[in-house]
C-alpha cells in the first residue's frame, strides 16, 4: 500500500518539513514445517521510500519555502539529506510502520 505522510524533520539546527511518499510491505509469517517437510523463516516488515518533496527548510537565521528551494537549485540535495535521515532515524521508521504486526 503506497501512503504520503508530511513530517517535520529536525536535522541539527535545519528544520525540513516534508511530504514522504513511501509502500509498507507487512512481511510474511514463518512457517515451521509445510507439506514436504521443509518451512519458511518468514520476513519482517519493511518500507521503501518512493519519494521525498522539501516543502520548507528553516533555521535561526533563514527560512526558505519550496520555490526559493527550486529557484536555488537545493531542492534534490535537501530531499537527500532527508531522505537519509528518515532512513536512518529507527524512530521515523517505527511511526511509519506502526500499524504493521
Amino acid at each position: 500500500m503506497i501512503s504520503t505522510e508530511e513530517l517535520e524533520l529536525d536535522i541539527g539546527n535545519i528544520f525540513m518539513t516534508v511530504w514522504i511518499e513511501y509502500e509498507i510491505f507487512p512481511g510474511e509469517p514463518e512457517v515451521r514445517y509445510d507439506s514436504n517437510g521443509t518451512g519458511y523463516p518468514g520476513s519482517p516488515p519493511s518500507i521503501e521510500i518512493i519519494d521525498v518533496e522539501v516543502t520548507s527548510v528553516s533555521g535561526e537565521t533563514y527560512d526558505l519555502s519550496a520555490v526559493e528551494l527550486e529557484n536555488g537549485g537545493w531542492a534534490k540535495d535537501l530531499a537527500r539529506i532527508a531522505e537519509y535521515h528518515i532512513e536512518t532515524n529507527s524512530g521515523i521508521i517505527e511511526d511509519l510502520m506502526e500499524w504493521v504486526e
